[in-house]
């Protein structure tokens, strides 16, 4: 069997004369579209963020740690979140 770049093999679906093909279709701009996502999220996190935090506490080195902590716990709280529901799939 030749290897085509589009076609993966199903481990899941086998039938009497092998695995089936599955075709995939790539997606070239997605990743670039989550990148660009996640890039445009933290500068807009950071640029509502980090004002407030100053005005909240104004001399106060620890108001950008917060930020900092409160957007990582935020993002793995987000990413546990999707990866339940995409095991419930």
């Amino acid at each position: 069997m030749a290897y085509h770049p589009r076609l993966t093999i199903n481990k899941h679906c086998v039938n009497s004369r092998g695995p089936i093909m599955a075709h995939q279709d790539p997606k070239p701009f997605q990743n670039l579209r989550i990148q660009t996502l996640t890039v445009a999220a933290i500068v807009i996190y950071f640029g509502a963020g980090y004002p407030l935090v100053n005005k909240i506490w104004p001399d106060s080195d620890a108001g950008l740690w917060v930020l900092i902590l409160v957007g990582m716990v935020g993002g793995y709280l987000f990413k546990k979140r999707q990866r339940q529901k995409d095991r419930n799939l």
